[in-house]
C-alpha cells in the first residue's frame, strides 16, 4: 500500500497519465478495470485502444496531505493535461482542458477574492505555497495548484497580468528543473556499483539516464537508504561495505560488486538480499547482515 503520486506508461508514446491515491497499487487494479470496462475517460479509452494496457510506475510516495499539491506538480512538469492523458473535469462534470472553478463552485470554501489573494502573492512576493497558505487560511493543496495553474484558471479572465507574471514565473521554474518533486540541490557524491562517482542535481533526469527508479533513488540521496542496486553515497559509505554471513558462517564484504551480481554468484534472490542489506529482512537461505558488532 503506497501513498502517493504515480505515473501510467503506455508502450509506444511519450504521453503520460499523473495521478494520485492513498493506495496506488488497487487505484491501478480501479484503472485496468475502467479501461476494460470501457468506463474511463475518453483520453485513457483512446490511449488504450491504441497502445494497450499500461505499466504503473511510482513517482513518489508522500503523506495524505500533499497528495493535490504533488499531483498539480506532476501534471505541470509532464504536461499530461495539455499533452497527455490527463483530463480535467468542470464543475457540472464535463470534460475539459482545465478547471474553471471559483466561489460557484458547491465545493468551493473561499471566495474569489481569497483566490485572487493567492495570485497576488504568488506573482508579487517570493513567498513559498506553505507561507501563502499559513498567512491566508487556505490549504497548501489550493495554493500549489494554483501556483501551477492546475485549477482556478478563471483567474487569467479576471486578473491577466497577474496571471501573465505567475505563468512566466513557472516558466522560470520548469527551465531551471526546480518542484518539491525534483528540486535541483546538492545532494552528496553518488558511487555506481562500478565506483564510478557522479554528482546528482536532478533526480528525475538522473534516475531516467541510468535507469533508475525516481523514488528509490530519491530515499538513497536523502539517506533514507544505505543502498540501491548497488548504488551508494560516498560520504556515508566510506569503509562501510555490506557484508554478509552466509549458512556456513563466512563473512563475505561487498566492495567493488553489487547485490545483484553478488545474488546471482551465489544463487541468491536479489530482492530478497536487497531487503537483507536494508535491515527489513532478517535472514535469506540462511545468509544474514553481518554486522560488526558482530
Amino acid at each position: 500500500m503506497t501513498c502517493g503520486i504515480y505515473k501510467l506508461i503506455f508502450n509506444g508514446t511519450d504521453k503520460v497519465y499523473i495521478g494520485k491515491s492513498i493506495n496506488i497499487e488497487i487505484r491501478y487494479l480501479h484503472h485496468k478495470q475502467a479501461l476494460k470496462s470501457k468506463t474511463a475517460s475518453i483520453k485513457m479509452q483512446k490511449a488504450y485502444e491504441t497502445y494497450g494496457m499500461p505499466s504503473l510506475e511510482i513517482l513518489c510516495e508522500c503523506d495524505e496531505s500533499e497528495l493535490y499539491a504533488l499531483e498539480a506538480e506532476a501534471i505541470y512538469i509532464y504536461n499530461s493535461a495539455i499533452d497527455g492523458f490527463n483530463t480535467m473535469k468542470t464543475p457540472h462534470g464535463g470534460e475539459h482542458s482545465s478547471l474553471m472553478i471559483g466561489e460557484e463552485s458547491p465545493s468551493s470554501q473561499h471566495s474569489n477574492e481569497e483566490y485572487i489573494e493567492v495570485a497576488r502573492l504568488l506573482a508579487n512576493s517570493n513567498m513559498s505555497v506553505n507561507q501563502i497558505s499559513n498567512k491566508l487560511g487556505i490549504s497548501r493543496n489550493i495554493v500549489a495548484q494554483i501556483k501551477h495553474q492546475a485549477n482556478h484558471k478563471w483567474i487569467k479572465d479576471k486578473e491577466p497580468l497577474l496571471y501573465e507574471t505567475i505563468t512566466i514565473k513557472l516558466n522560470s521554474y520548469r527551465k531551471e528543473g526546480l518542484s518539491s518533486l525534483y528540486q535541483k540541490k546538492i545532494y552528496d557524491i553518488l558511487v555506481s556499483p562500478d565506483n564510478i562517482e557522479y554528482e546528482v542535481t536532478n533526480i528525475n533526469k538522473f534516475a531516467r539516464q541510468h535507469n533508475l527508479d525516481c523514488g528509490n533513488l530519491c530515499r538513497l540521496l536523502n539517506k533514507q537508504y544505505k543502498y540501491y542496486k548497488g548504488w551508494r553515497l560516498k560520504s556515508t559509505s566510506k569503509q562501510q561495505y555490506i557484508k554478509f554471513i552466509s549458512p556456513r558462517n563466512e563473512v563475505f564484504i561487498l566492495e567493488n560488486i553489487s547485490i545483484l551480481q553478488f545474488s546471482k554468484i551465489h544463487g541468491l534472490d536479489n530482492s530478497a538480499m536487497s531487503k537483507l542489506a536494508k535491515g527489513t529482512k532478517l535472514q535469506h537461505k540462511g545468509w544474514k547482515l553481518y554486522l560488526d558488532e558482530q
